[in-house]
C-alpha cells in the first residue's frame, strides 16, 4: 500500500522494476517498442490506480510511469506520460474499471508463456488468403494450405506430375500478388516458362514447338499474360545446362538478398554438393531449409523424387515414407503429399492419384484421383475420392465409388469434394 510520497518511488520500482529490466532484455519474440509499451502499461495500471486513490498529483504520478518506461527500453516522453495518467483519472473518476480482464503479465515469466503469446500472434494474422494454395479443392481444404513458416513436401516417382501441380500452386500465389523464389534444378528456366506457355495453349509439346517457330499470335497472347501475372514477382534460378552445381548455400544466401512469400524447390537431392550421396544431402539441406522459413516467415514448397525401392513399395500399396533420401522429409515437413502415377484403363489418361500421407492441421491417409488435361499436363481443379484396392487383374492400385462416366461429369465428382464425405 503507498502510504507517502517517500515511498512512492519505492512502490513502483518494487512491483515492477523486475518486469521493466525483463522488457529492457530483449526477450525472445517481445522486442517491438509498442509491444513493450503495451504490456507495461498493463502492468502498471493497479500501482496507478492505488497511486491516484491515494492523493498523489498527476505529475509524481507520471514521474514513476516515465522513469519505468525509460528502464524497459520503450521510453515515451514527459508530456505523453502526464497525458496518460490524466486519462487514467478521468476513468477512475467517471467509475470506470483500469483494469482489463485478460492481463498478460504472466507472459513475461515463462519462456512457455512467451511461445504461446507469439503463436497466437502469429496465427491470429493466418488467413486462407495468406496461405500458399495448390488450386486443388480436396488438398487445400484438408491441408489448409502452407502458411509462414511452413514447409510442404510434394514427392513422387519421375512423371507423377509434381511440377504441374507445383506450378499450379506457383501460379495461384501469383495471381494473389505473392512473390515466389522457384530453384528448378530438374528443368532449366526456359522450360518451365515454356511449360507455362504449353498450359495455357492447352497443347503438346510437339504442337507448342510448331507455333513458336511460326511467331504464332497465340503465343504472343501467352507470353504477355505470363508477363502481366509474374509482374516482378517470379524469379527462377536453376542449371541451364542441367548439372547439378547449385546447394543449400547457394538458397540460403538467394533467399536472405530478398526473402520471397513462397519458396519452392525442384527438387529437393539435386541440391547435393559433389561426391554427396542423397541422404547426406537431405539431412544437411532440410535443417537449414526450415531455419530459413521459420526465421523470414517463408511459405516452403519442395519436390523430392523416389528411388527405386520406394517405387516398388508405392506400387504395392504402402503410402508414405518415400521421399528420397530418408525420412527426416517428412519428419520436418509440415504437410506431405504423395503423388503416384497409376495404371490406365480404356485408353483413358493414366490417374494421378494424390495421397495426404503427413498433415498437422487435419487427417491424412486419404487419396484423391487428380483429373488433368494430358496434353498440356494441366490439373483441372476436378477430383474424386478413391480408395486403395485388392490384387486385381488390371492391376490398378487405386479405384472409385462409381464409373469413369459418372465421375467425369462435374456433377459427380462435387458429390465426392471431402467436405461433403465426412
Amino acid at each position: 500500500m503507498i502510504m507517502g510520497v517517500d515511498d512512492i518511488r519505492e512502490v513502483f520500482e518494487g512491483r515492477h522494476g523486475e518486469v521493466a529490466r525483463r522488457l529492457a532484455s530483449n526477450l525472445p519474440g517481445l522486442t517491438e517498442t509498442d509491444e513493450k509499451r503495451s504490456l507495461l502499461e498493463m502492468v502498471l495500471k493497479s500501482t496507478v490506480e492505488e497511486a491516484l486513490k491515494a492523493g498523489f498529483s498527476h505529475n509524481d504520478v507520471a514521474r514513476e510511469v516515465h522513469r519505468l518506461y525509460k528502464n524497459a527500453g520503450c521510453p515515451i516522453e514527459s508530456k505523453q506520460a502526464i497525458a496518460n495518467i490524466a486519462h487514467y483519472a478521468a476513468r477512475l473518476n467517471a467509475g470506470m474499471p483500469m483494469l482489463d480482464e485478460f492481463d498478460e503479465t504472466y507472459f513475461l515469466y515463462s519462456n512457455a508463456s512467451r511461445s504461446l503469446r507469439e503463436r497466437l500472434k502469429l496465427v491470429s494474422k493466418w488467413s486462407q488468403d495468406s496461405a500458399f494454395l495448390l488450386g486443388i479443392p480436396c488438398l487445400d481444404d484438408i491441408t489448409g494450405g502452407v502458411q509462414q513458416g511452413e514447409i510442404m513436401a510434394l514427392s513422387g516417382a519421375q512423371g507423377s506430375m509434381k511440377t504441374s501441380l507445383l506450378l499450379n500452386g506457383i501460379e495461384n500465389a501469383l495471381s494473389r500478388g505473392m512473390s515466389v523464389l522457384l530453384f528448378s534444378l530438374d528443368m532449366t528456366p526456359g522450360e518451365i516458362q515454356e511449360r507455362r506457355i504449353q498450359r495455357r495453349l492447352g497443347c503438346g509439346q510437339y504442337k507448342l514447338h510448331e507455333l513458336i517457330r511460326e511467331h504464332s499470335r497465340e503465343i504472343l497472347d501467352a507470353v504477355r499474360e505470363i508477363n502481366d501475372l509474374d509482374s516482378n514477382l517470379f524469379y527462377i534460378h536453376g542449371n541451364d545446362n542441367a548439372r547439378p552445381d547449385l546447394t543449400i548455400d547457394d538458397v540460403t544466401e538467394l533467399t536472405r538478398t530478398r526473402p520471397p512469400n513462397v519458396l519452392c524447390i525442384d527438387y529437393l537431392t539435386l541440391l547435393r554438393r559433389r561426391n554427396q550421396s542423397d541422404l547426406d544431402c537431405v539431412n544437411e539441406v532440410m535443417p537449414r531449409l526450415k531455419k530459413e522459413t521459420q526465421l523470414f516467415g517463408i511459405r516452403t514448397v519442395i519436390l523430392s523424387q523416389m528411388s527405386r525401392a520406394s517405387k516398388r513399395e508405392q506400387s504395392s500399396g504402402v503410402t508414405g515414407g518415400h521421399a528420397k533420401g530418408g525420412g527426416i522429409v517428412e519428419e520436418m515437413a509440415h504437410s506431405e503429399i504423395e503423388l503416384f502415377k497409376d495404371a490406365a484403363l480404356d485408353n483413358e489418361p493414366n490417374p494421378i492419384i494424390a495421397s495426404v500421407t503427413k498433415n498437422r492441421r487435419g487427417p491424412s491417409g486419404r487419396s484423391y484421383r487428380l483429373y488433368y488435361k494430358a496434353k498440356s499436363m494441366l490439373f483441372t481443379g476436378e477430383y474424386a475420392r478413391v480408395n486403395r484396392t485388392g490384387k486385381t487383374a488390371q492391376k490398378r492400385a487405386f479405384e472409385s465409388s462409381g464409373t469413369l462416366e459418372q465421375l467425369n461429369s462435374f456433377a459427380a465428382l462435387e458429390r465426392h469434394r471431402v467436405d461433403t464425405d465426412g
